[in-house]
């Protein structure tokens, strides 16, 4: 079995290295395997990892092993603290057995039948706000966030939180993969609001980031990965 595949851009990495001695929020992590890249590769001064999937969790536990400086956390972030229901994928019963599409809300189906069945369980879990949780400890610089769906719900529930963010990484969706989840445009009006400033999609060159920020394009994919930059 080889190395798991990293998933970080040239483009993140070079403004992420602008960020002295950050302290890292990696959101909905699914392995780890982001946000220890990210520690190790900035010299981070802490990681949190925020994984609320069972099985996800086990494949978080076993990457990070005694890595020093790391806390891992097996709740979910929302914008409120209480329990929730928790759609994990089914990898058994699935035919595209990818548990990143556990999420807080249902897979659409529109999305996965030309992709494979996907089956979620039900679950509860746990949830938190970044607020509460940074009350008493130093706040992240950089947030590495994805969590399928509930991208708005973890930036709503850290409003103070994020005045002391500088970089941000999160999948966007452009089509509901999920039923019900807000979509780019909402979330890039609300990051816009407290003060962040878009700076593209990892996947696409300046050209199609205009077309699909401007829905010029008949086809939209479903999903980027969008990196804001705190702008003072």
């Amino acid at each position: 079995m080889g190395e798991p595949d990293i998933e970080v851009s040239d483009k993140f990495l070079d403004l992420a290295k602008q960020v002295k001695n950050p302290i890292i929020c990696d959101i909905g992590s699914r392995d780890a395997v982001e946000g220890l890249y990210l520690q190790k590769t900035l010299n981070a001064k802490k990681l949190h990892i925020f994984e609320p999937n069972p099985e996800a969790i086990a494949k978080c536990k076993n990457n990070i092993g005694e890595t020093p400086n790391v806390v891992m956390n097996e709740f979910a972030l929302s914008d409120s603290i209480g329990e929730i229901e928790f759609y994990p994928v089914d990898s058994e019963a699935s035919d595209r057995k990818d548990i990143g599409l556990s999420s807080m809300y249902k897979v659409n189906p529109n999305y996965t039948k030309s992709r494979g069945k996907i089956e979620q369980s039900i679950i509860k879990v746990q949830t938190s706000t970044l607020d509460d949780y940074f009350k008493d400890q130093e706040a992240p610089t950089i947030l590495w966030v994805d969590v399928e769906g509930a991208e708005l719900k973890v930036f709503q529930g850290g409003l103070q939180t994020l005045k002391n963010v500088e970089l941000i990484h999160v999948e966007v969706g452009f089509r509901q993969m999920h039923v019900g989840k807000p979509l780019f445009w909402e979330i890039n009006q609300f990051l816009e609001q407290q003060d962040f400033r878009f700076e593209g999609f990892v996947e696409y060159s300046t050209l199609k980031t205009w077309l699909y920020v401007n829905k010029w394009l008949p086809n939209l994919p479903w999903r980027a990965n969008a990196i804001y930059r705190r702008k003072s």
